[in-house]
């Protein structure tokens, strides 16, 4: 199942995406980096296809003749999703909550408004 690599909304159509073509739910384009099998970040260039050209922005449009959709399973999210997903739960992990240890210290601040009256 090939999905946008931004909402994870299916591609179905057989055919490759246009140079140009974007996802139908966010609009980001369907032709980039972030969609190829042979995207991933952990390798020099972001590609593991070494007669790849170059491309800068891996979220923009190319023209990349080697694309090829990433193919995943039905339940499956797409990688980017997934490690967005690891990072924000690493984040709150790290730091917290912010709005949550607000409502914490407004009322913590009421309880020692009452205690001084």
């Amino acid at each position: 199942m090939k999905k946008c690599w931004k909402c994870c909304r299916e591609w179905t159509e057989s055919r490759i995406p246009p140079f140009k073509g974007t996802c139908e739910r966010c609009l980001s384009f369907l032709h980039c980096c972030k969609n190829c099998k042979f995207y991933d970040p952990n390798v020099a260039q972001s590609c593991t296809n070494r007669s790849a050209e170059y491309v800068n922005n891996k979220e923009d449009s190319n023209f990349c003749e080697e694309f090829i959709f990433l193919e995943l399973a039905p339940e499956q999210n797409h990688p980017t999703v997934e490690r967005s997903k690891e990072a924000k739960t690493r984040f709150m992990k790290l730091f917290g909550d912010k709005e949550e240890d607000h409502k914490k210290e407004a009322a913590i601040k009421e309880k020692f408004k009452k205690l001084l009256e």
